[in-house]
């Protein structure tokens, strides 16, 4: 009876085990590569907001008027040369922004036209029929791949949006200390 027990816990063939392990990695591996397409979305739509901020922020420096800068009849030119400086700073960060949008390609994927006709068809000729946890390998084989490529997309999306924001915060700056001289010494 124990024996029988035994067995019953633990299974005892090997392609067992492997199916098993073979279907937790593909549904691992499956999740991940789900996650980091979610990641890439919510990437650039952090990037389109920051666009729009940026568009509209240049919208604001522009509508500043800064001929009525007149302290006894001369102009203010550093306040004109700070609008240029937020301007170019608006400028950078959108650049910035319309970069990290720039279509990129997110990895091969296996493709199932791909996986019943041919270029695999030799290859389950010389193996013979190929088991459910062969075709879960290469399809884990290719999101592998295509998840190692979104990373890379991932960490150059998310440095843009860092230097976009750095960009846009200096502009924002600049545009406030304008602003506020233009209420001062306004007329």
């Amino acid at each position: 009876m124990t024996k029988n027990l035994n067995d019953t816990q633990q299974p005892n063939n090997n392609e067992e085990d492997g199916s098993v392990r073979s279907k937790l990695i593909y549904d691992y591996a499956e999740k991940l590569y789900k996650a980091k397409i979610d990641s890439r979305n919510a990437l650039n739509t952090r990037l389109g907001l920051l666009l729009g901020a940026s568009a509209t922020l240049l919208k604001f420096v522009f509508d500043l008027k800064t001929k009525e800068l007149c302290i006894d009849g001369l102009n203010c030119y550093s306040c004109i040369a700070i609008q240029l400086i937020s301007v170019f700073c608006i400028a950078i960060s959108i650049c910035f922004c319309l970069q990290g949008l720039l279509s990129k390609p997110t990895g091969v994927i296996a493709d199932p036209e791909q996986l019943v006709n041919e270029k695999y068809g030799a290859w389950r000729e010389e193996r013979g029929l190929i088991s459910e946890g062969d075709w879960q390998e290469y399809i884990v084989i290719s999101w592998i791949n295509a998840t190692t490529v979104l990373n890379e997309s991932a960490k150059t999306k998310s440095t843009l949006i860092r230097k976009s924001i750095t960009s846009l915060t200096i502009a924002l700056a600049l545009f406030s200390l304008d602003s506020l001289v233009v209420i001062i010494f306004s007329k």
